[in-house]
């Protein structure tokens, strides 16, 4: 018997991504988004330094392929990474952008992904492709979420597909031997393009099946994704692919109880 004692939002967050797999909700603190999108668009803007640009935002991230060639964006995104994971400041305006909703999903006492994680996705690009998998399928925890933050509104091919958490345990269940790529093609009826407003936040479990396909929009997409799990849930061990804490996840927000209770070890009586 588990006891809940769960606020009526957390209760209905809590089933929703209990029976789906994900759940995408409003942000609440806006000022740490606000603060995230003009920081990254400070950076774009000193490293790509066109020659003019729009001063809205979400305009300028939506529009960045008519600033930069296919062939150097995956050079600009490395780029962009190196610089947002020099400073914790980034993840930290992640987390508290993220943090209402990671609280009721996995908790507060939490390992996170020691980098942040950026995506940049032109129009007709097929250089960023993400092909269907479970993230657990490269030893990803099953415990952990993923919290997916694009910086723009997404939709269609613009955003990302997955397949809701009951019919992707049912196909993962029955793929062994199978290519990922006939398991695309024979379930495209079941993938869900996500609908993702500018000022919203996707937060979905690395069990089920997701990725995307070419761009055919005629928008840019931005985003970034970070992991977080439960600090005490099991660390799955890969090899080849360590996803150990300490080396994948670094611990967050550690609780006095856990300092003393780590460091107590019981006499011999």
């Amino acid at each position: 018997m588990f006891l809940n004692f769960q606020t009526k939002q957390e209760k209905k967050i809590s089933v929703e991504f209990t029976n789906k797999g994900y759940t995408i909700q409003k942000i609440s603190d806006l000022e740490c988004y606000n603060k995230l999108l003009d920081k990254i668009y400070k950076i774009l803007l000193k490293k790509i330094k066109p020659k003019s640009f729009s001063k809205n935002k979400i305009h300028f991230f939506n529009n960045l392929h008519k600033h930069i060639k296919k062939k150097n964006i995956n050079s600009l995104r490395l780029s962009v990474i190196s610089e947002i994971n020099s400073s914790q400041e980034y993840k930290k305006l992640v987390y508290l952008i993220g943090k209402k909703f990671i609280d009721m999903i996995v908790g507060n006492e939490l390992a996170v992904q020691k980098n942040l994680n950026l995506s940049i996705q032109l129009p007709r690009d097929e250089t960023s492709l993400l092909n269907i998998h479970a993230d657990t399928f490269s030893g990803e925890s099953p415990f952990q979420v993923v919290l997916w933050l694009p910086l723009v509104n997404v939709y269609q091919t613009k955003s990302m597909f997955l397949i809701p958490l009951k019919k992707s345990m049912k196909i993962i269940k029955n793929i062994k031997g199978k290519n990922l790529q006939s398991i695309y093609k024979k379930h495209k009826k079941d993938m869900k393009w996500l609908n993702i407003k500018n000022g919203e936040v996707l937060i979905f479990s690395p069990n089920i099946l997701h990725g995307n396909t070419i761009n055919k929009t005629n928008e840019t997409r931005i985003s970034l994704n970070i992991r977080f799990k439960g600090l005490f849930t099991p660390y799955n061990k890969v090899k080849g692919n360590d996803r150990k804490l300490g080396f994948f996840y670094t611990p967050l927000n550690l609780k006095s109880a856990s300092k003393i209770g780590i460091k107590f070890k019981l006499p011999n009586i």
